[in-house]
């Protein structure tokens, strides 16, 4: 189909890749017609094939990749016939592409103002000082606060929501006709979410097409006009928004909507996953202690940091709560609202400057070593990016036997016990030999898991763990963590930006703002009847599917 107002179109692409083994077909048949304007969403699982589908459209998915179409083109220009120059030429002025990991994207070496001038010196005419001005105008557009003093800090000084944010304000710096988004949101809380939607909104309005990749279907929900949905590389159904969110007919398409996690779905399990074989614990294990006890007990911690303007900033302000027994207690705010910091203070990473951190009464992040070591041992964390955590050449077995190893306290460890724990996460014998390179999102987090086990914890700390992962995958990572709590008697402390995520799995939950504790209560009254004016901003933000 064409005409003067498609943009992209692709008739029977397909990609694949030379491997060792052979050749391995990754894209099938894959059909896409963008128009001026309009909104395309793609979604799937990790491995769907959609990110290599839509790198593939613009020049991007690598040499040793083979790319075939009956028709690949944007305007009246053909892609498979045009040179590398071309295309890069294409990228930037015509297609901009907003990248899944920021971290990888984004040069740890510049701060981010020079990623952002990139594009500006390159397609544009602007003199130094406008070029500046730009940047400070696209910070701000996308909801970076104190875009002045960020733009001068490099991606390892910003939080996973403020470099996924500087990002987008690369893509969009020279006003492209087309943009391609892989998971633009990923990283943000639901206010700055629903503000960089509605920049989105506002360019798509403007006659903006937007190829929209995203795990969240409540994004895709706002924002788009049409849906591809994506399996093993096939696109099994396709449709408008509307008939494909509310009369989806295929079963994986059906599958991804029941994945949902929201207050609805409290007490159920999301996902068609079986719960894990319950794993033999030693004597001394979480399920000893009584319901009801508080372990964990947080009191009027504060913590400051010199930022880049030589000043002192609060992160965390006088904030203390109780963990109890066998609870989850979820913590959610904007990036920046300090909610990793008080998890670095609870688990003795950083030193507090005001107030205590009492596990069974004891201060240990300032007890003596033998005291702080046995602690340790009761608190284990999940991060936000399981792969950074790594020995990237380590395979699954010795991660896993040494994290064993380290706690054994005596005991003799073996193949079986390797085995027996990555059974407790739902993974296999065959996963032992394979490198985290070679692993899906969802594995690396289920052997991050895995390894935070293998200490035997009363406490679970997870930082963003699941904010990462598409939503089926999302969807039995959350059944699993439900599984250990009632199988092992965890108590699990849960970070989150998604409302989502921490309504469906939360017993209480914690609201912070600028360092602060503002509300906090059971997750119902929390959500139904906020209090606080920022909570109710919060759920007012939440996009609805």
């Amino acid at each position: 189909m064409t005409g003067p107002d498609v943009l992209l179109q692709a008739e029977n692409l397909a990609v694949g890749f030379h491997t060792p083994r052979g050749y391995k077909p990754v894209v099938k048949g894959f059909n896409l017609t963008l128009r001026r304007g309009e909104t395309v969403a793609i979604v799937g699982e990790s491995g769907s094939g959609k990110t290599v589908a839509t790198r593939a459209l613009i020049g991007l998915a690598g040499d040793a990749a083979v790319v075939d179409a009956d028709v690949l083109r944007f305007g009246a220009q053909d892609l498979l016939t045009a040179s590398r120059q071309a295309l890069r030429a294409l990228r930037g002025a015509q297609v901009g592409y907003v990248l899944q990991d920021a971290l990888v994207s984004l040069d740890p070496l510049q701060p981010i103002r020079n990623e952002i001038a990139e594009p500006l010196r390159t397609h544009t005419r602007l003199s130094r000082a406008q070029v500046q001005g730009r940047i400070l105008d696209l910070l701000a557009e996308v909801g970076v606060p104190h875009p002045e003093i960020r733009k001068d800090q490099y991606p390892g000084e910003l939080s996973g929501g403020l470099r996924q944010r500087a990002l987008i304000a690369t893509a969009l710096a020279v006003r492209p006709p087309v943009i391609i988004a892989d998971e633009p949101t990923t990283a943000l809380d639901v206010v700055v979410q629903a503000q960089v939607m509605g920049v989105l909104e506002q360019l798509i309005a403007g006659g903006t097409s937007l190829i929209l990749i995203s795990h969240d279907l409540s994004v895709v929900a706002r924002l788009a006009d049409r849906i591809l949905v994506m399996k093993s590389g096939v696109v099994v159904e396709e449709g408008s928004r509307d008939q494909v969110l509310r009369d989806p007919r295929h079963a994986y398409t059906q599958a991804l909507l029941r994945a949902v996690p929201t207050g609805a779905t409290r007490g159920r399990r999301l996902s068609a996953s079986p719960p894990p074989p319950i794993r033999p614990r030693p004597a001394a294990s979480a399920s000893d202690g009584t319901a009801g006890e508080v372990i964990l007990r947080a009191r009027n911690l504060r913590k400051t940091f010199r930022g880049p303007d030589g000043q002192r900033h609060t992160a965390v302000n006088d904030v203390s709560f109780d963990l109890v027994k066998g609870e989850v207690l979820g913590i959610v705010g904007a990036s920046g609202s300090g909610k990793s910091t008080v998890a670095r203070l609870l688990l003795a990473l950083d030193p507090y400057d005001a107030g205590a951190v009492l596990y069974r009464g004891v201060e240990w992040p300032r007890a003596d070593a033998r005291t702080r070591r046995q602690v340790r041992g009761k608190i284990s964390v999940v991060y936000q990016d399981p792969y950074s955590s790594f020995d990237p050449r380590w395979s699954v077995a010795r991660i896993l036997d040494d994290a064993l190893r380290l706690h054994a306290g005596g005991r003799r460890i073996g193949p079986a016990d390797v085995v027996a724990l990555l059974e407790t996460v739902g993974l296999d014998r065959s996963h032992l030999k394979m490198l985290p390179l070679n692993l899906s999102g969802g594995q690396r987090q289920r052997v991050a898991i895995a390894r935070a086990l293998a200490v035997e914890p009363e406490i679970l700390i997870l930082d963003e763990a699941v904010s990462a992962l598409d939503v089926s995958i999302q969807a039995q990572i959350l059944d699993l963590l439900g599984d250990l709590k009632a199988l092992y008697g965890l108590s699990i402390i849960f970070i989150s930006h998604d409302l989502g995520v921490i309504h469906h799995i939360a017993d209480r939950v914690l609201v912070m703002k600028d360092g602060a504790v503002v509300e906090a209560g059971a997750a119902d009254d929390v959500f139904h009847a906020p209090r606080h004016r920022y909570t109710q901003d919060l759920v007012s933000a939440l996009p609805q599917l």
